[in-house]
């Protein structure tokens, strides 16, 4: 076989399969997706002996170097799990409850959430259990 015809086959394989996993890599939007995917290059894990505020919980990193975490949940009260649920009820999208704040008055909170689609970061204000525009 001629060499230039061997030389294209290699560049050509090469750049197939740097295709297909730059391909597969950019459709992992999620920390789930990034764990089960077969592109993953790391897996850590923290263990903290204390509560720390943000803490990673867990953190994957792809072959291509794009990284997902996932952070330790925290545990919520009665209010604050009532507040989430009445600013998620509207929503046609599966989030994740990023933050919780308590406000000063009663049935008022700021709520952030992202989104577990395209991990875009939201805040919904609730004032007396009712959503503020």
């Amino acid at each position: 076989m001629d060499k230039r015809v061997v030389i294209f086959l290699l560049v050509f394989v090469a750049g197939s399969v740097a295709g297909v996993v730059g391909y597969s890599s950019a459709r992992i939007t999620t920390f789930e997706e990034c764990e089960n995917s077969w592109l993953v290059r790391t897996i850590t894990y923290s263990d903290y002996a204390d509560y720390v505020p943000d803490a990673v919980e867990k953190k994957c990193v792809l072959w291509s170097g794009r990284s997902f975490t996932k952070q330790i949940a925290q545990e919520l009260t009665s209010d604050q799990k009532r507040a989430v649920e009445i600013v998620t009820a509207h929503l046609s999208f599966p989030t994740t409850v990023a933050e919780v704040n308590e406000l000063g008055c009663s049935g008022c909170f700021s709520i952030t959430l992202q989104r577990d689609d395209n991990q875009h970061q939201f805040t919904i204000t609730l004032e007396d259990w009712k959503i503020v525009h």
